[in-house]
């Protein structure tokens, strides 16, 4: 049995156990992190359970090599162990940190095999019924038997990590988890990235009050709530006749997402911009950015709209009540409901004043709350604790 062999001679080796690095809230998350955590401490190797390497190159030249156990299907739990064996066998770590359903199940059960200590984060409310709505991939007894799976497993757990309140919360409840056994760390972003960006309805955005931009970005699944904000558009051309709304992002519903504004008549108003990895230059265009999740772990996309100091309309999910003080950060409007947003919209565009204040508190409390300086620190600290035995 291989056993932790941290030494005060080398840092703490973390294997640090995901589904796939293509382009996703965790995925970037994990790329925010290797990129600023202290090397003189802690050696950071990468392990993506499944194809799919977008970041790769992002996280290799951060410092941290990176391993693709190359599963051939989503569920290939024994194939995908035995491999991570193997790669456990290869490093030695001394911790093994997973991330998103599939991870967590395989590096539970490897590090358990070998005896190594296991920190999973908790970056959704996996488990809440919302899950089933718009969603055709996933079913009622599906949804129950991964929860099952995830129950027997998180006995296999030194400690969790979750995003938020609302999310630890939540998974403390669906899988019976002690409280005391789960920190929460926020998800952050760089300050510098962002630190340029010209306020709304600051003198750079001169001219464009002809033609308001809303924009969104998440990827085009049932999870993010597209439909409610394309079926929003009819009445926000109403008020705005020029308005167009901005989606970055690609997902298997963008083809259902199309025929929406071509029956409703917006078609022309809605872009499909794809992956895009210039997001603050995007959210620079922006008078409004809308995100009408249905459900949500921490949305980075909120966070960097908030930095770039973009007036939000967002979901009234519990984690936004960590990010958003109705009114003052941003607007609040009830989950699934268009005409609500289209209020919210219209609001916000015709209000200069109310767009620019609200706009300036939600960088200020970005700013102070969500520095990945301090959430790599925060970070850090679990994993000292967890490799010492604490």
């Amino acid at each position: 049995m291989n056993q932790p062999c941290n030494t005060s001679e080398r840092p703490a080796r973390i294997l640090y156990v995901i589904d796939t690095l293509e382009v996703g809230g965790a995925e970037r998350s994990l790329g925010e992190l290797v990129r600023r955590v202290d090397r003189r401490r802690f050696e950071i190797h990468v392990c993506h359970v499944y194809a799919g390497d977008a970041l790769r190159g992002a996280i290799e030249e951060a410092g941290s090599d990176v391993v693709c156990l190359e599963v051939p299907e989503k569920y290939h739990f024994v194939t995908a162990v035995r491999r991570l064996l193997r790669t456990i066998d290869r490093l030695r770590p001394d911790l093994i940190h997973t991330t998103l359903f599939r991870a967590d199940q395989i590096g539970r059960l490897a590090g358990a095999i070998k005896r190594v200590p296991v920190v999973s984060s908790l970056v959704n409310v996996s488990y809440d019924t919302i899950r089933l709505r718009d969603n055709p991939h996933l079913t009622w007894w599906k949804l129950r038997a991964m929860q099952a799976m995830d129950m027997l497993t998180c006995r296999l757990v030194r400690r969790f990590h979750a995003v938020a309140e609302s999310v630890k919360t939540a998974n403390v409840a669906h899988l019976r988890i002690r409280p005391d056994r789960v920190t929460v760390v926020p998800r952050g972003r760089e300050l510098a990235r962002f630190a340029n960006a010209p306020l709304a309805n600051s003198a750079a955005w001169a001219g464009q009050a002809d033609r308001p931009r809303v924009v969104s970005v998440g990827r085009l699944i049932d999870q993010k709530g597209h439909k409610y904000l394309i079926e929003a558009m009819p009445a926000v051309q109403a008020a705005f006749p020029s308005a167009t709304l901005q989606i970055a992002g690609s997902g298997w519903a963008e083809s259902s997402l199309r025929d929406l504004a071509l029956r409703l008549g917006v078609a022309s108003a809605v872009q499909f911009l794809g992956q895009r990895d210039d997001i603050p230059r995007l959210l620079d265009q922006a008078d409004v950015f809308a995100f009408p999740s249905l459900y949500e772990g921490l949305p980075g996309a909120v966070l960097e709209a908030m930095l770039a100091g973009r007036p939000v309309v967002a979901s009234d999910l519990p984690v936004a009540h960590e990010l958003i003080d109705q009114g003052i950060h941003g607007l609040l409007v009830p989950r699934m409901d268009a005409k609500a947003l289209a209020v919210a919209i219209v609001q916000l565009l015709g209000d200069d004043r109310l767009r620019q204040r609200i706009a300036a508190e939600a960088r200020r409390r970005a700013r102070e709350r969500f520095d990945i300086e301090n959430v790599v620190r925060q970070m850090e600290t679990i994993w000292s604790e967890v490799s010492m035995g604490r």
